[in-house]
């Protein structure tokens, strides 16, 4: 695959997506920010800010056995051997990444390719894109447990712009998984 190639996903399947991973960002952000203590270093991320002479958003990772996940305020990454899946927030449609890329330090949506090219054919990027939802999922259940059922629905309606219930947010994250996988698999060749 090219570097900077995107799959076009379905219309529907990338506003759904889009819309969660806009607010799952939000929810990350408040995550962070708690009073009780940052969420993200709880559940076993890494935090490396910018230097102060970058302009950028703090990166988080963790080491998720064979693969990374990466978190930035402007989209998410998934890690593997042979190269990442870039989502950025607010256009969900996976964007692959070559693993030299990955070794820079990334700390803005530039980093990125801006204009990628189009592919509707790998479906190892539908299924990288699969396990960043899938990711999402358990993070969100392991926020019940750890934070309490109140503590997510506090965040969001601090917010005031969510497009899925606090209740709902986990369930949404694995049904949109399996959307992916069951993609991925009609397209393998």
């Amino acid at each position: 695959m090219r570097p900077g190639t995107v799959l076009a996903l379905p219309d529907e399947l990338a506003g759904r997506g889009a819309k969660l991973l806009h607010q799952q960002c939000w929810c990350w952000g408040a995550d962070i920010r708690r009073p009780e203590g940052n969420l993200l270093l709880e559940y076993g991320f890494s935090r490396r800010r910018p230097p102060a002479t970058v302009s950028g958003s703090t990166h988080y990772w963790k080491n998720m056995g064979g693969a990374n996940i990466h978190l930035w305020g402007f989209g998410v990454l998934w890690e593997q051997p042979e190269g990442g899946c870039y989502v950025n927030r607010y256009r969900f449609q996976p964007v692959f990444v070559p693993l030299d890329r990955l070794r820079e330090e990334i700390w803005s949506p530039d980093s990125f390719p801006a204009e990628p090219a189009v592919s509707s054919a790998d479906h190892r990027l539908i299924a990288q894109l699969s396990s960043i939802c899938g990711f999402a999922a358990a993070y969100e259940e392991w926020v019940q447990r750890e934070a309490g059922a109140g503590y997510r629905a506090r965040v969001l309606a601090e917010w005031g712009q969510s497009t899925v219930p606090a209740n709902q947010c986990a369930a949404s994250w694995r049904d949109l998984a399996e959307m992916l996988s069951g993609l991925a698999e009609v397209r393998n060749p």
